[in-house]
């Protein structure tokens, strides 16, 4: 009969970025960054390698992140939290599970997290309950009540999207309170410390950050819902719809409408389009069909990226200092896999510019499960960015802090150079215009003599959110850099 086999550590996933201190750089207004530790484990099949023991755990862990925002989980523990990339797995052990033909898989595991801080109140160190599936590679089958899983969410049902979307004791699922496929026990979440006063570079933003006395802000608007357009003609018709007052905007894409009212708040506050460009391909009975509705085309569009429909418009503003600042709000389908089907190149090629050249990047739309700013995927190992150019990137997608800190900060290579705010909970369209407004508001004028704290910025993002909406845990990273 066989016992305890092989004990074996294996750490992975340890990223530093920097130095030690910098890493740890982070503020935000409603979130606490905190370490969590528990001992978990998983049956395997019997007599795995440790490479595949490791997949195995990771594949486990990552039930976390539909653990920490599902609804029972915050009725439960009073908020929702989010696991982060840094992860530590120590002290693996394996014990053979004779009854079973299983191996028993016992580990030690450590991570980065973000909890909401009225979870911690005045306290330091808290327990959290875990809730982890004991088998993942049987657990979804588990959940099935007739044609469909009960323990995850109506639409994405599928087994691929179980670890993010599940939560085994909501209504109706046939594993709630159940203790032989869950592994349920408590964690524990040690806070760390916020920054209190800590400022952008402005003097990198509005001085020569090789732009010249040009402030460069690139904004991304990614396809949000299933009537996305389906070609420029189709487009241009939601674009007509939102400049119409009197026109219904139901079944125009909300990112549509969101980067046509930043245009508005622009324009507001004295910019002035300089340029538009747009992507796709019109014939001329679409051309006249449009024009017919009030619309002219100055410029033909461009097919050069693809089929794939999409705008470019270009803000500019000069102020009594001569500096300038000019707002690129791009318009484009951002689903990488979608994009590769269909060879459009719009997205990938003008974030890839915007990643070498502007100064602020602010991305709205879907992280598609990390998948759509891969940067790996989308640029493979070439350099994308310039290291020695100071950038602020704010991501506010759903969990972009779970997907995109680490590898942001990796291939920019020289991190004290880059500040980004993430959001660590799932994020809402309808909250983008006004998230996007309480973030620009600070860097649209190099002449402002008070420069406003991150504290200040990130405050006023929090602010912003629809109070039904509730927070998005948003926080910036590697901010300590610049002082």
């Amino acid at each position: 009969m066989k016992n305890l086999l092989l004990i074996l550590s294996l750490t992975f996933s340890i990223i530093i970025i920097g130095s030690p201190k910098s890493a740890q750089a982070f503020y935000g207004k409603q979130s606490h960054k905190a370490t969590l530790t528990f001992k978990g484990k998983l049956e395997v099949e019997s007599d795995l390698d440790p490479e595949s023991i490791k997949e195995e755990i990771e594949i486990q862990t990552s039930f976390l992140l539909g653990t920490f925002q599902s609804e029972s989980f915050a009725k439960e523990f009073g908020s929702k939290g989010v696991v982060g990339e840094d992860q530590k797995i120590t002290n693996i052990k394996i014990k053979h599970l004779p009854e079973k033909d299983k191996d028993l898989v016992t580990y030690h595991f450590e991570a980065e997290t973000l909890f909401n801080k009225n979870a911690f109140g005045r306290k330091k160190t808290i327990r959290v309950p875990i809730k982890l599936p004991i088998n993942p590679e049987e657990i979804y089958s588990h959940g099935i009540v007739g044609n469909s899983n009960k323990c995850t969410d109506k639409t994405y049902n599928s087994e691929g999207d179980f670890f993010y979307f599940w939560d085994p004791d909501q209504k109706g699922c046939p594993l709630k309170d159940d203790k032989k496929h869950i592994l349920r026990i408590k964690g524990t979440l040690k806070k760390l410390k916020k920054t209190k006063r800590t400022y952008p570079a402005y003097e990198k933003l509005f001085g020569d950050n090789e732009n010249g006395d040009t402030t460069r802000i690139d904004l991304f608007y990614g396809y949000i819902e299933s009537n996305a357009p389906r070609n420029l003609h189709h487009y241009l018709k939601q674009t007509l719809s939102v400049l119409d007052p009197d026109a219904s905007i139901e079944n125009v894409d909300d990112a549509i409408i969101s980067a046509y009212e930043i245009g508005d708040f622009l324009e507001g506050k004295g910019f002035e389009i300089s340029r538009r460009t747009l992507f796709g391909k019109l014939t001329r009975r679409q051309e006249k069909m449009l024009e017919k509705k009030g619309l002219e085309l100055d410029h033909r569009p461009s097919t050069k990226e693809g089929l794939t429909p999409g705008e470019k418009r270009t803000y500019t503003k000069t102020f009594d200092s001569g500096k300038e600042i000019e707002v690129n709000i791009i318009i484009a389908h951002s689903d990488l896999q979608d994009n590769n089907k269909k060879e459009s190149t719009l997205f990938k090629n003008m974030f890839e510019d915007a990643l070498e050249n502007a100064d602020i990047i602010d991305y709205e739309g879907h992280s598609g499960l990390g998948g759509n700013l891969d940067l790996n995927a989308l640029y493979g190992e070439r350099d994308i960015f310039n290291p020695d150019k100071y950038q602020i990137i704010f991501i506010n997608g759903c969990h972009s802090y779970s997907y995109f800190k680490n590898i942001f900060m990796d291939r920019k290579n020289h991190p004290q150079n880059l500040d980004l705010i993430l959001s660590g909970l799932s994020t809402l369209s309808d909250d983008a215009t006004n998230n996007t407004k309480a973030f620009l508001k600070y860097f649209i004028n190099p002449d402002r003599k008070k420069k406003p704290t991150y504290q200040t910025i990130l405050n006023a993002i929090e602010r912003s959110n629809n109070k039904e909406n509730g927070t998005y845990l948003t926080s910036v990273f590697g901010d300590i850099n610049n002082f």
